[in-house]
């Protein structure tokens, strides 16, 4: 870490949001109710077509950055925006329909001071249910990270700006599962330790988190494992997770869309191919071979 830690420590929190007045209020003041001051909460409005970014500013004044998108872009394109254009020496982020405790950038800071570790994260309640983990002490390893995603993700670090710009920030060609590719990179480049603290809520307030945007998942295709896979880093993941780990991420998250859409005929030819060419046990399960007949059926008689 370096030297000048102790002299450099305002954090930025990045809120991209996109519709979501009036719950991104609720992440504001999540932010700026932190018992750590040196904080600058700095919203991304990411092409809103409700106003959100006038209603903020009208609310909040100066008290928080507001920075506007003319178009969506999507998150991954938001954050690095707003990594971009702040000029903070630490950085952390919050997905706009969630919350922050108010110990979270302390918490981590502690962390950073206490450890000389490159990126502190804590953990997130998700739905009030607190995680049933062993929370692995030191460094968090890429094993585990990997055994357990819900360790850590887009709420939960905290990491230098550099440090997040050397490794080009989140990868603005994914729309879901873009935290866990970033991650990823992140573990392998970086030491981040555990804070020991929960920090912060997960919420769903409208159901349209971005695994529930099925036709962005779908137009995604297997961009997450393609990315994990052709990348200069897998051999480092190679002794603990194959290629079929990641492709089956994929595969899952998109047979529930092109479920959810219904594209009947493309689930049924992907549930076909990957059942005869790979490892699918996880699919096999009822609730995949419910839809698959009854996409089957819905294909009979549509023709």
């Amino acid at each position: 870490m370096s030297s000048s830690f102790k002299k450099n420590r305002r954090v930025g929190i990045i809120i991209p949001t996109y519709n979501r007045w009036p719950y991104v209020c609720q992440a504001v003041d999540s932010v700026l109710k932190q018992d750590y001051k040196e904080v600058e909460c700095i919203v991304i409005d990411d092409g809103s077509t409700d106003d959100t970014d006038k209603m903020l500013r009208q609310k909040y004044k100066e008290r928080i950055t507001i920075l506007r998108l003319e178009k969506n872009r999507g998150q991954s394109y938001a954050r690095n925006y707003g990594v971009a254009n702040c000029d903070c020496q630490w950085i952390s982020f919050l997905d706009s329909d969630d919350l922050l405790f108010e110990n979270a950038v302390s918490s981590r800071i502690r962390t950073l001071e206490k450890t000389g570790c490159d990126v502190a994260y804590g953990l997130i309640l998700d739905g009030k249910k607190r995680h049933d983990l062993e929370i692995p002490i030191g460094e968090l390893s890429i094993k585990n990270y990997l055994s357990h995603t819900s360790l850590c993700h887009n709420n939960s670090f905290l990491i230098g700006r550099d440090d997040f710009l050397n490794i080009n920030g989140y990868n603005t060609s994914l729309f879901n599962k873009e935290d866990i590719e970033f991650i990823i990179r992140m573990i392998i480049k970086y030491d981040c330790c555990y804070c020991g603290e929960t920090i912060g809520e997960k919420r769903s307030v409208d159901n349209r988190r971005a695994r529930n945007n099925h036709d962005r998942i779908v137009q995604q295709g297997f961009g997450f494992s393609e990315a994990v896979l052709n990348s200069g880093f897998f051999s480092e993941i190679s002794p603990y997770f194959d290629r079929n780990f990641f492709i089956n991420i994929d595969l899952q998250e998109l047979l529930r869309s092109l479920y959810k859409t219904r594209k009947y005929k493309e689930y049924c030819d992907l549930y076909e191919k990957a059942s005869s060419e790979m490892s699918f046990k996880e699919f096999r399960s009822l609730r995949f071979r419910k839809r698959y007949f009854f996409s089957r059926m819905h294909n009979f008689l549509s023709n």
